[in-house]
């Protein structure tokens, strides 16, 4: 699954002039490229938490500027042991309130939250589906318009675009011909849409 993921980032971070590394190890492999990779800094990094751990054990890896944290499958973490590997990796960064965080979870259990409420400003509880329609709501235009920039089949609402490309935005949207909608919180009150399989607040 991290080569999968790997591959993804790889991909879209290439679109954006955005280097992504995959650390692995075991069945032999030599970590030595790795190392290169890190030394000369890369902007995303992809990887189970034990090898993460490892890397920052041994000085390969620096968190300090981190931007983003990503945690898929959280609720598997906690089954296999590693709370304690993640509240390390989570806590190795100057400023907290500077990173965003995002919790994958299919599951809910008490640790998620905690985990949540430690480490995150912002706690947003969102619903998980596959191939419906998604709407991530911004605090600002600018935002706005960046983010639906960077994702796939994506299109950006808020005040600033003209009345008659907002309204041609929700028709699409409605329709189906794309599926994720990016707006800011005022320029989403108005539209009355349903069916939503996902909401996320930025």
């Amino acid at each position: 699954m991290t080569a999968q993921v790997f591959t993804d980032f790889k991909a879209y971070g290439e679109a954006v002039s955005l280097t992504a590394c995959c650390l692995y190890g075991g069945g032999g492999a030599s970590v030595s490229p790795q190392i290169v990779q890190l030394k000369r800094g890369v902007d995303i990094v992809v990887r189970a938490v034990g090898r993460v751990k490892d890397h920052i054990g041994r000085g390969n890896l620096d968190l300090c500027s981190l931007k983003f944290r990503i945690l898929d499958q959280v609720d598997e973490m906690l089954r296999q042991g590693f709370v304690e590997d993640v509240e390390y990796i989570l806590g190795k960064v100057n400023d907290a309130s500077n990173v965003q965080i995002v919790l994958f979870s299919a599951t809910l259990p008490s640790w998620v939250n905690q985990i949540a409420l430690v480490f995150e400003t912002k706690q947003e509880d969102c619903g998980f589906c596959r191939g419906g329609r998604t709407i991530i709501f911004t605090e600002t235009k600018d935002y706005c318009s960046e983010l639906s920039g960077l994702l796939v089949d994506a299109c950006p609402l808020h005040g600033d675009i003209q009345q008659s490309v907002r309204e041609a935005t929700i028709t699409g949207f409605l329709s189906g011909k794309f599926l994720t909608l990016v707006a800011t919180n005022v320029a989403a009150r108005g539209p009355d849409i349903n069916d939503i399989q996902l909401s996320i607040r930025v």
